[in-house]
């Protein structure tokens, strides 16, 4: 059980800090020099991550590496800056993530059928219509 609940739990701490921090950002610092910062810093600590916890071998893992390893860094770039941008925009704590994250959900759930084979159950259509409904309050 743990092991199907840890990264769940993790993703869930790591969410909540990372927009309680992308909110706390300096209205006056320039976004990309932050995010430069950041990155920096990410590229360190998954260096040394790596180095302690793996085998040490680079050129196999890089063998394994595909486009996806490529393109998810632009999408990072643009997770980080768009979330701070949203709350330089003057979107609350509470309200901003949970729109993202609701309207997230129900694009992902149409995105798993079309792309991944995964089943629609009337069960997901009726969570979609609470989503929708809820996102219909969150903004009124």
């Amino acid at each position: 059980m743990w092991h199907y609940a840890w990264p769940i739990l993790l993703l869930i701490l790591s969410n909540v800090l990372y927009q309680v921090m992308a909110k706390s950002v300096p209205g006056e610092v320039n976004a990309f020099f932050m995010a430069s910062i950041s990155y920096a810093v990410c590229a360190v600590i998954t260096f040394a991550l790596f180095w302690f916890t793996s085998d040490r071998q680079f050129a196999p893992n890089a063998k394994l590496l595909n486009w996806a390893c490529f393109v998810l860094p632009v999408i990072l770039i643009g997770l980080d800056l768009s979330t701070i941008f949203m709350y330089r925009a003057g979107w609350n704590l509470s309200a901003g993530s949970t729109v993202a994250n609701i309207a997230l959900a129900v694009a992902l759930v149409f995105l798993g059928a079309l792309f991944f084979n995964e089943k629609i159950t009337l069960r997901q259509v009726l969570g979609v219509g609470l989503c929708v409904g809820g996102l219909a309050l969150i903004n009124k």
